[in-house]
């Protein structure tokens, strides 16, 4: 049934459904609601069922990028086909969160990183090529943090390693301004997007909320997972109203989300700091051997079913976020100088993927630890991606050995 039959069923009229919003709110990342507006703007006569398939598809348009971006670089045809059908397998197990930011988070990040690696391999340096795609890029990265804020970070450094390779191009005597410039460029385009689509969101008179996702409030619930005696004895829990309570203890005046929350949940995390130094970093390094618990299929787990959870699954051993860290420190320096030596650009897309999966393991060390693919999607799609880099490494390493050893044999006909 399309979207303005079930308005019109619901309230009689599209004008009456309207009107009967009598009070200014504002979201926070608010890319999906954009996306739905230009949506239904193009096809107005959508039902639910469309408007999730034209979700999908820009999800897997995101993910055919990437794959791109992998074949580009030099991922072998079967890389790229098992990227894709990890990637997929993933998402469809998203597919009940198909109208929530949930789905977009992991192809969000590999959709941008293949887009970067894309753009910037085709360019020329050149700056009437280079500024403008800057730009462009800034754009693309402002959508995609207005869909998780706490992502943005990881957007801007794909941004700068791939800007960063393509301008050291330029004689030393411009790469300086031709950097500043790039920058400048991406700026801009960020910029540009923030205040013609994000800023005429805020209501002009008082309101709650921000655009962005907050931090203070998730970085202090999130001690209370797991439970420790700090949190209990702090009255630390899950759950909003807690929050308020907490930041009503430094600033008795603040309100849920109000302009006081943040500043007065910032000054409690850091109080237990100064109280409970050590607590503090007993919680965090339980936290960081939590994260990622539950990843691999576990029975009774979130994952128990999920296809590519099963197939990395090893039986007897349970992975802590302490040997994930691990791991994908050693796959970011291996990618590294794999890139430096070799100047391999699947190992450059290695390594900025490796940097985003340490970033969101050490934010789910700090909020959410446990697995939920939710959440944590991006990193399952890494590790399993990881261990496909690792076989085409191992392939690439026997296929020059062969090559070497071929046209080096001093008696290949007995060989023969």
């Amino acid at each position: 049934m399309p979207l303005p039959d079930i308005i019109r069923e619901v309230a009689g009229t599209a004008d009456a459904y309207c009107t009967s919003v009598d009070r200014a709110a504002l979201n926070n990342e608010n890319s999906l609601m954009l996306t739905m507006t230009w949506t239904l703007k193009l096809f107005p006569r959508l039902s639910p069922g469309g408007l999730g398939r034209v979700f999908g598809g820009l999800r897997l348009a995101l993910v055919a990028a990437f794959v791109y971006a992998l074949l580009l670089n030099g991922g072998s045809i079967v890389f790229a086909a098992l990227a894709m059908l990890i990637c997929t397998d993933v998402l469809q197990d998203l597919r009940h969160f198909q109208y929530t930011v949930y789905p977009f988070l992991a192809p969000m990040l590999l959709g941008l990183a293949g887009l970067c690696a894309i753009l910037f391999r085709h360019s020329p340096a050149s700056a009437k090529v280079v500024l403008p795609l800057s730009a462009s890029l800034g754009v693309f990265t402002a959508f995609c943090a207005n869909m998780r804020s706490s992502h943005l970070p990881l957007y801007v450094l794909f941004f700068l390693i791939n800007a960063g390779v393509l301008t050291r191009r330029e004689p030393r005597r411009v790469l300086l301004p031709f950097s500043l410039a790039t920058v400048a460029c991406f700026a801009v385009g960020y910029a540009s997007f923030s205040w013609l689509l994000i800023r005429p969101l805020i209501p002009d008179g008082p309101h709650t909320n921000r655009t962005h996702h907050v931090v203070a409030h998730p970085l202090v619930l999130g001690l209370a997972l797991p439970p420790s005696d700090l949190s209990r004895r702090e009255g630390i829990q899950w759950n909003d109203e807690a929050g308020l309570a907490l930041a009503r203890r430094m600033i008795p005046e603040a309100t849920y989300l109000g302009p006081d929350y943040e500043r007065a949940l910032f000054r409690y995390y850091w109080s237990l700091w100064r109280q409970y130094p050590g607590e503090m970093i007993a919680i965090y390094w339980s936290k960081l051997a939590a994260s990622g618990k539950g990843m691999f299929a576990e029975p009774g787990g979130e994952t128990e079913h999920q296809s590519t959870a099963r197939v990395l699954a090893l039986p007897g051993v349970r992975i802590n976020g302490i040997w994930l860290t691990l791991l994908y420190l050693a796959a970011l320096s291996a990618s590294a100088l794999s890139w430096r030596r070799k100047g391999s650009r699947l190992a450059l897309m290695f390594a900025t993927l490796s940097m985003a999966a340490i970033g969101l393991l050490l934010e789910a060390a700090a909020v959410i630890p446990e697995f939920r693919l939710m959440y944590h999607a991006y990193l399952l799609i890494y590790t399993a991606l990881l261990a496909l880099w690792a076989a085409q490494n191992a392939v690439d390493a026997m296929s020059g050995w062969a090559q070497t050893r071929r046209f080096t044999d001093p008696h290949p006909a007995a060989n023969h």
